[in-house]
């Protein structure tokens, strides 16, 4: 059986003359033009990060800061409750701590753990016997993917969570190739530090150790799943004693986010709803290489087969068949494990990082095969959809972002000189608001709290007692569906538009309409003040409102 790294290598460097390639380092200028284009057009007005989502990863980092990891669930200065592992935030923490810069941190954390993806997957291509001059744009191209583009103006820890998961493959590659055990310790520490960073990818090391089975490499198999495992309930419980309980405390509050079995089957469609209506060219990744991966590992499975066969003609068989490919194996494990993702009420795009990467890795044997045409057809296809949205009033992503609303500087420093939120207790539902004017954000996560309301926790029920008693100087919410700003309580643009903002707003902040009004809107946040005259509130308190809706 021919070496696979340099049959493919042959193949490649044949096809780096034809024009495929000449397509792919089109695709992979435009996507770099482009992420450096919208993150000029985003940070240099001076926006903040977009996403409530956001201002939780700010605050964790903030209070790690501060020497606060993990917030109690309930106490007098507010309430915790979060899902989030860890690492991303802890090492942003400490960047705040040494330049007491929130965002610029932030920002220049996030573009290198999306550098550290980039790098991966040159390197995982490579590896796979790919041409520099394949390897080096196909890697580029992630940062023209709208899954990229949309969370580079976020803080979240998903491409960091990603990398991690991409150096372990690496490693465990490395080792198939080399034989050098220090390649699995390498991949046991990226492992470990991948679960840490975002534990759903803990789904690395199932993959790692059933890549070491197929290899052969039982004993190795075992020792790595049982190190592993070791090293992430170690971890666990240094957690809980650093916290002091508060770790579990949030989590067991907070895992599940309300998944259930019920939501499996329904999860599927909102996946395919997710990566049709966010990132279309994901989907077509989807749509090309999934097939193709499905059919990789059916071939890799009849190789196994003829190759056990004593057969004259085997030898022959296995030259003329393609090589093994881990990397649809990646893919189709990724996608199942996404799939489940979705189980949870609230996922969302940052999700398809992972299933983007090793679409990627799979794409990489289609340049140098006699599908190469077809891959450059899709990269030409790929140059023509980003450059259409550069276009005056076509759709994209700083199209969407302008609807949605963004929050600059600006306007909290406009807020806070009307508002004087400074000192005063006041809940913002993105805490960003808080953050920029140097306030500890009363609740966590806005998601958390929501829950909470629904579940009717003793954190849900406290949010309640705290609106009935007018608690809150000031609430700040979402503007939608307002579409200009409002300077005055008596603008007859609030009494028009006052029954469409509580109807767009979630069920459970419906407890808060009979005690607080909106006052202001200034794009994109409401704020909204205590009424002055109290009214009776049907079928009795929010509180039972909030259960009955259950």
């Amino acid at each position: 059986m021919r070496n696979r790294s340099a049959g493919s290598e042959s193949v490649n460097s044949g096809v780096t003359i034809r024009w495929p390639v000449y397509a792919l380092w089109l695709a992979a200028i435009v996507s770099v033009v482009d992420a450096v284009r919208l993150g000029l057009w985003f940070w240099l007005p001076g926006h903040l990060f977009e996403g409530h989502t956001s201002g939780v990863w700010a605050t964790l980092a903030s209070d790690a800061s501060q020497g606060e990891l993990y917030r109690p669930l309930l106490d007098s200065r507010g309430y915790g409750g979060t899902r989030y592992m860890p690492l991303f935030f802890l090492i942003h923490g400490l960047l705040i701590r040494f330049t007491d810069c929130l965002v610029e941190t932030g920002l220049g954390w996030m573009q290198l753990s999306a550098f550290l993806i980039v790098i991966a997957l040159y390197r995982l291509l490579r590896l796979q016997g790919s041409d520099p001059s394949i390897a080096v744009p196909l890697s580029l191209m992630f940062l023209g993917s709208l899954t990229y583009q949309r969370l580079s103006v976020q803080l979240r820890c998903d491409f960091l969570a990603a990398a991690l998961v991409l150096w372990a493959v690496l490693s465990v590659e490395k080792y198939v190739k080399q034989a050098g055990r220090g390649w699995l310790v390498a991949g046991g520490s990226f492992a470990t530090a991948a679960f840490f960073t975002k534990f759903t990818s803990f789904y690395v090391l199932p993959w790692m150790v059933w890549r070491l089975v197929r290899q052969g490499a039982y004993g190795l198999a075992g020792w790595l799943g049982i190190a592993v495992s070791l090293a992430c309930a170690t971890g666990i419980c240094l957690l809980e004693w650093f916290t002091a309980g508060r770790f579990t405390q949030n989590m067991g509050a907070t895992l599940t986010a309300g998944a259930s079995m019920d939501h499996l089957l329904g999860s599927a469609r909102v996946l395919w709803l997710n990566v049709s209506a966010e990132d279309p060219t994901t989907l077509i990744l989807l749509l090309v290489t999934l097939p193709s991966a499905l059919l990789s590992c059916l071939v890799w499975e009849l190789r196994l087969e003829w190759k056990r066969c004593p057969h004259q003609e085997r030898a022959q068989v296995l030259e003329l068949s393609p090589p093994p490919g881990w990397e649809g194996a990646l893919l189709v494990w990724t996608w199942a494990v996404t799939w489940f993702i979705f189980t949870s009420p609230g996922t969302w795009m940052n999700h398809l990082v992972d299933p983007l990467a090793a679409s990627l890795l799979v794409l990489g044997p289609f340049f140098g095969s006699s599908a190469a045409r077809w891959a450059g057809a899709g990269c030409v296809a790929f140059c023509v959809a980003h450059l259409v949205t550069w276009l005056p009033d076509c759709p994209s992503i700083q199209a969407t972002l302008r609807k949605d609303g963004i929050m600059l500087r600006q306007t909290l420093t406009q807020i806070d000189h009307e508002f004087q939120l400074r000192g005063r207790p006041f809940y913002a539902e993105n805490n960003t608001v808080a953050i920029a004017l140097g306030q500890r954000p009363f609740s966590l996560d806005e998601f958390s709290l929501r829950l909470f309301l629904r579940n009717n926790h003793p954190v849900g029920r406290d949010f309640e007692r705290r609106a009935r008693a007018q608690y809150f100087d000031y609430i700040i919410l979402e503007s939608v569906p307002f579409k200009s700003n409002v300077d005055r309580p008596d603008d007859p643009v609030l009494a028009t538009c006052r029954d469409d903002y509580w109807r767009s707003q979630p069920l459970e902040y419906q407890c808060l309409r009979p005690y607080y009004q909106v006052v202001a809107v200034r794009l994109p946040l409401a704020i909204l003040g205590r009424r002055t005259v109290r009214r009776d509130w049907p079928n009795s308190s929010p509180e039972i409102q909030v259960r009955k809706n259950n």
